[in-house]
C-alpha cells in the first residue's frame, strides 16, 4: 500500500505528525517534553482569546524591524562621516522604526479595503463593459469598489477573530493531544 496524498488532509496526520516531532524533539524525555507542552499550550490560549491582538502587535514589532532595517540601509548608503554620532544614529534608526511600526496596522486596514474593492470592480467589470454610456460603466465599477471595500472593513475585524480563535483551539487541541500520547492514556491507533 502506497503514500496518497489525501492522507495529507486527515486531522489525525497533523496531530501525529506534531506529536512525532515532539517527541524526537524531547527524545522522550519527560523534563524535555514538558515545557515543549506548556509553550504550545501557551501559545494556543494567547492566540485563541488574545489572536487579533497578538496579530497586530506581530505586525508592528516586524514594521519596526523593517523600518529600522530600512534606516541602517539608508545610513550604509551614505558617506561614513556624514552622521558620526551613535546617539543621533541611534535615535534615527528607532524614529524611522517607530514610524514604520505605527503604519503597518494601518497598511493591514488599507490592502483590506484595496482588496475587497477591488474584488467585487472585477466581478462587477463585465457588466459595466456592456453598459451605454461608458460613464455609467466606470460610475458602476467605482461604486462597486467603494462598496467592496467598506464591506471589506466590516469583515475583517470578525474574520480575523474566528481565524485566531480556531488557530489558538487547534494548538490547545494538538497540545492536549501529545500530551495524552506522551503520558500513554491513548494509544497511536485509536
Amino acid at each position: 500500500m502506497g503514500f496518497h496524498p489525501m492522507e495529507l488532509l486527515d486531522p489525525k496526520h497533523f496531530l501525529f505528525e506534531i506529536f512525532a516531532v515532539m517527541h524526537r524533539a524531547s527524545q522522550g524525555n519527560e523534563l524535555a517534553f514538558l515545557p515543549m507542552f506548556l509553550a504550545l499550550l501557551a501559545c494556543g490560549v494567547v492566540y485563541a482569546f488574545f489572536g487579533v491582538r497578538m496579530y497586530r502587535l506581530t505586525l508592528s514589532m516586524l514594521g519596526f524591524s523593517a523600518g529600522a532595517l530600512g534606516v541602517i540601509i539608508l545610513f550604509r548608503s551614505l558617506p561614513p562621516d556624514l552622521i558620526q554620532s551613535e546617539g543621533l544614529r541611534l535615535s534615527l534608526l528607532v524614529i524611522g522604526g517607530g514610524i514604520v511600526a505605527f503604519l503597518a496596522p494601518k497598511l493591514l486596514t488599507l490592502s483590506s479595503f484595496l482588496l475587497g474593492g477591488s474584488a467585487i470592480a472585477m466581478t462587477l467589470h463585465p457588466m459595466a463593459k456592456l453598459m451605454n454610456p461608458p460613464s455609467y460603466g466606470y460610475l458602476l465599477l467605482l461604486l462597486g469598489f467603494a462598496a467592496g471595500g467598506f464591506l471589506a472593513l466590516l469583515l475583517v475585524r470578525p474574520l480575523m477573530i474566528f481565524a485566531t480563535s480556531v488557530i489558538g483551539t487547534y494548538l490547545l487541541l494538538v497540545s492536549a493531544f501529545s500530551a495524552a500520547l506522551f503520558l500513554q492514556w491513548i494509544t497511536k491507533d485509536f
